[in-house]
């Protein structure tokens, strides 16, 4: 199995009473690999508490085509800052993530 992560943003704001879910492209990777057969794993962390902020995940990564649209994020914390990552997986067991962050804002 091969597993890569790169960043796809950079700091986005998301507001504290907001519920987003942001599309990740896998575009780059389709020439070599074929489309992503799967949407793979999410994870929300919280980089100012550095502690595991799944639970603020609502909801199942959806697949369409090259992009996996993450569960819906939700119920930040006004002032922390979150790191959002999405992985899919392609064929032969290859599984790229990308991950962007978030910054809690009124």
């Amino acid at each position: 199995m091969t597993s890569k992560l790169r960043l796809v943003a950079g700091l986005l704001p998301q507001g504290i009473d907001e519920a987003v879910e942001y599309p990740f492209d896998f575009l780059k990777y389709v020439t070599d690999y074929g489309a992503p057969t799967a949407e793979g794993t999410v994870e929300l962390w919280d980089l100012t508490d550095d502690e595991d902020a799944s639970g603020l995940l609502v909801g199942s990564p959806s697949l369409s085509g090259n992009v996996v649209t993450s569960s819906i994020v939700t119920g930040l914390t006004l002032g922390h800052r979150y790191q959002l990552t999405q992985a899919a997986n392609f064929t032969g067991g290859v599984i790229f993530s990308g991950f962007l962050l978030i910054q809690a804002e009124r």
